[in-house]
């Protein structure tokens, strides 16, 4: 076979391909018509994969820097730069912005041992601002253990203390 030639089967598919239902051939203009008889411009298809890095990093600038970045630097090794691009990025406008802003970053000294609430999750929380205080009571810690206890958090001095709850 010639390079370039089609072979006859295809080249027969091809050809009926073109006929109408009473076996006539069909222009390739009529065959761009749409259910009303209306001529319709035909759309190149583009592959996401044809677009340049900045578009790509523009599109995925605008998706979640969580989970949903993560899942698309699983794609493939070119989405996994533009992602990394991309985090970079934010990262470097949150210092930036950060610099903007003048904080201070400052450590504060740790908790005692004993002298505070231990970790846990699905409790409430609440703030009062008469007494500059964030109350929290109940929640699970990992083990699925679960708490019945009130704590305070002076805001002022940064102190736990356990108040006496009473209930009616």
């Amino acid at each position: 076979m010639e390079l370039g030639a089609v072979p006859k089967a295809r080249a027969k598919r091809e050809e009926e391909s073109t006929m109408d239902t009473r076996g006539r051939r069909v222009e390739e203009e009529e065959a761009s018509l749409n259910t009303r008889g209306e001529r319709v411009e035909e759309e190149t298809a583009t592959s996401i994969s044809c677009l340049p890095d900045e578009v790509l990093e523009y599109i995925l600038s605008l998706l979640s820097p969580y989970a949903d970045m993560e899942n698309c630097a699983l794609t493939c090794s070119r989405w996994l730069s533009c992602c990394q691009r991309v985090a970079a990025q934010h990262l470097q406008h949150f210092w930036a912005g950060l610099g903007r802003a003048g904080l201070v970053w400052s450590c504060l000294p740790g908790e005692e041992a004993g002298g505070g609430v231990s970790k846990r999750y699905s409790h409430c929380a609440v703030y009062c601002p008469q007494r500059s205080s964030m109350f929290v009571f109940g929640g699970c810690t990992s083990t699925s253990s679960t708490f019945n206890d009130l704590w305070e958090l002076n805001l002022s001095t940064r102190s736990w203390h356990r108040p006496l709850s009473v209930g009616a």
